[in-house]
């Protein structure tokens, strides 16, 4: 798989991905396939506390998500972390409630995406 292919996933930018991981392509490689793996617990959790309006947990999960999409160049995952969390601090369940469909597709779609390259 080339960085080419990677490059074609929406919502990726390779180039923070290798550059975050010291122009280093078989470590990108394998921080990619951390993250799509890790996708599946967080949305597990994300649904929990979002169905027990659990918001400051829910702020929390997102701001490891936020990290984690940061360090690979998924920049449209990491915005809506960032605003989720945000949002969870502030006990917002209307801003939550709105985004929140939208960031579990983002997460989804960037774990097919993934999947499909490096399996």
């Amino acid at each position: 798989m080339s960085t080419e292919q990677l490059s074609n996933i929406e919502g990726l930018d390779v180039q923070i991905g290798l550059t975050n991981c010291m122009d280093d392509e078989n470590l990108f490689v394998e921080v990619l396939k951390m993250f799509a793996m890790q996708v599946d617990q967080d949305k597990a959790t994300l649904e929990q506390q979002f169905n027990n309006d659990q918001w400051q947990e829910f702020g929390k999960t997102c701001h490891s998500i936020k990290g984690a999409s940061a360090s690979i160049g998924a920049v449209n995952i990491q915005e809506s972390a960032a605003l989720l969390e945000r949002a969870g601090k502030e006990d917002n369940a209307t801003v939550i409630t709105e985004v929140f469909p939208v960031f579990m597709q983002q997460l989804q779609s960037m774990k097919e995406q993934l999947d499909s390259l490096l399996s």
